[in-house]
């Protein structure tokens, strides 16, 4: 994550910009994934850089989100909107607040 650059996107809403984990080509059992099976094989974990302001409720009162830029998170895997930044390999989803399933604790 690049933690000096502003993000190229700021969310709106109950939208969330999260910036994918690399892939690491490998399984758990260290078995070597090809290209085209890393592809598929998205992660669904990642680190929120920016947040919009949140959902309206039924009495048009803004809930923000659960998360802060910085969290870790976990996601629905076929979830968001993806893109690459230009000049960059960075992969970015805008994903709504509610798919977000959890944030990771902070190693302590």
């Amino acid at each position: 994550m690049r933690t000096t650059d502003a993000p190229s996107i700021r969310p709106v809403g109950k939208y969330v910009l999260i910036e994918r984990d690399k892939h690491q080509g490998t399984t758990a059992a260290g078995i070597l994934l090809s290209e085209s099976q890393q592809k598929k094989e998205r992660p669904w974990r990642g680190t929120v850089l920016a947040i919009g302001a949140g959902a309206l409720d039924k009495e048009g009162e803004r809930v923000p989100p659960q998360v802060k830029p910085g969290d870790k998170v976990v996601f629905q895997q076929w979830t968001g909107h993806r893109f690459l930044t230009e000049g960059d390999d960075q992969d970015q989803l805008l994903v709504a607040a509610d798919d977000i399933l959890g944030v990771f604790a902070s190693p302590t």
